[in-house]
């Protein structure tokens, strides 16, 4: 009788080689799944296990029970080693780099021993989205190879995996689960221009969505807008309850984290020396108690409903600013954006970030709120200072069924103001809310309005909108 089993022996060499093999055995054996993090044996692929380079990410053991061919082969651990050694072995070794520069192909090449009739199907894409293109591997001289397309090679990464059938068997690489776990390979950024950027003299809360080399914000920033300079560009960011400013920032331009940048120009910048945001697992963004800067740590969109938090009503948020004012209501982080959020619980909190694609960009909502019942009621609270150009429209009031007496999940506290602005915001318990509402009463609702601004001595414009 032939029994096949599948040994599948991923492994980096130097950091630039990802190789698998595929073995059929004409001897009955016993398999067990093992997972280590070296090689303690000799694998009988040419692999050598004294060097230090050579690191096994997993293996499927053999234990036999069958005759084989007498020699160096061996048990180590419950696992087979000299394997070329048995007869009726067919071989697969996959080679792909570990990392490829932004723009260029990838080439897949699959060497193969012992077997003719191997049909190959090569799944790749473009990180985080959610189907996969796919292409026949074809045969050359020593076996099989195909392409990954340039147009695939982006700053978001690239994920794919192979499909083999073997007289009639299918085996896949990686194996487990590989259209929901793919291999990843890291894409290299030399120099790439931030999709977003401030107009002149107007603050932007930007992030960079790579992994760079030198995340220091002199390292980022200083070659396209020269040693620091107040009156030339300045660069922000809240942390530990205050703003802090360019020197006194304790943070970097690692992913998931943003600043405020305002500049003379509204000229734009660069990034040099990255790579792409691994995608293999979520990424996590730690929240401090309090007001928090945060951004899309991956180069696509993310669905702000997809993250993963241990205590969701605690935190509020994202609010995102257009150059005049906050807004509530979108349900997607953009890369190279930034948002706040406020974290509500006395101790850190963690945004798990999964690498999924947004299924659309956000929605502008006109306002935070959908009434549903006829006795519910909404009222808009606007705030303008016309001649400077000064606006705060986003603040509601209203009167809800299912509101609570003081803070709840209705109310949106307002996030810490930057530049020149009007303010109006909702007093209620000593706190500032952007949004406020409250129980439907028998006698009515009473709020307390507060107007504030850098601009001493100006007339402001209210407005009430049902």
């Amino acid at each position: 009788m032939k029994l096949l089993a599948l040994s599948v022996l991923p492994i980096v060499l130097n950091l630039l080689t990802a190789l698998i093999s595929i073995n059929i055995f004409t001897t009955e054996v016993f398999s067990q799944n093992s997972k280590i993090s070296r090689s303690v044996f000799d694998a009988g692929f040419g692999i050598d296990r004294t060097s230090p380079n050579n690191v096994l990410k997993s293996i499927i053991g053999q234990v036999l029970t069958g005759r084989i061919l007498q020699g160096n082969t061996r048990i180590e651990n419950g696992f087979l080693a000299n394997l070329p050694r048995m007869t009726g072995q067919v071989q697969f070794v996959i080679r792909s780099n570990d990392t490829v520069t932004l723009g260029q192909d990838v080439d897949v090449s699959v060497s193969i021993f012992g077997a003719n009739n191997v049909i190959g199907t090569l799944f790749y894409r473009k990180a985080g989205e959610q189907s996969y293109k796919s292409d026949s591997l074809l045969r050359d001289t020593t076996g099989l190879a195909g392409k990954i397309p340039q147009d695939f090679v982006t700053i978001r990464g690239v994920e794919y995996y192979v499909k083999f059938i073997v007289e009639g068997t299918i085996y896949t690489y990686p194996e487990a689960n590989p259209e929901i776990h793919p291999e990843v390979i890291s894409v290299r950024v030399n120099i790439l221009k931030s999709q977003v950027y401030s107009t002149d003299e107007k603050y932007k809360m930007i992030s960079v969505p790579v992994e760079l080399n030198d995340s220091t914000i002199s390292s980022v920033l200083n070659d396209d807008y020269g040693t620091y300079n107040s009156i030339v560009w300045r660069i922000f960011r809240w942390e530990k309850g205050k703003y802090h400013e360019y020197d006194t920032i304790n943070a970097k331009f690692t992913p998931g984290t943003a600043f405020w940048l305002i500049t003379r120009t509204g000229a734009s910048y660069d990034i040099e020396n990255g790579q792409s945001v691994p995608s293999s697992q979520a990424y996590r963004i730690i929240l401090d108690t309090g007001w928090n800067q945060i951004a899309d740590p991956f180069a696509f969109p993310i669905t702000w409903n997809s993250i993963a938090l241990a205590h969701p009503d605690s935190v509020k948020g994202p609010y995102y600013y257009d150059g005049s004012q906050y807004q509530l209501g979108v349900s997607t982080l953009l890369p190279w954006e930034g948002y706040f959020v406020k974290n509500n619980q006395a101790s850190p909190e963690t945004l798990s970030v999964p690498p999924l694609e947004a299924n659309s960009f956000p929605e502008k909502k006109s306002n935070i709120m959908s009434l549903d019942k006829g006795n519910e009621y909404q009222l808009q609270i606007s705030a303008e200072i016309p001649q400077l150009h000064l606006k705060d429209s986003y603040n509601y009031v209203g009167l809800l069924q299912s509101a609570n007496n003081g803070e709840d999940k209705y109310d949106y506290p307002e996030p810490p103001p930057i530049g020149d602005y009007v303010q109006l915001s909702i007093v209620d318990g000593g706190e500032q809310f952007m949004t406020n509402y409250k129980p439907i009463p028998t006698d009515g609702q009473h709020w307390e309005v507060q107007i504030s601004s850098t601009k001493p001595s100006q007339k402001v414009q209210i407005t009430l909108t049902e």
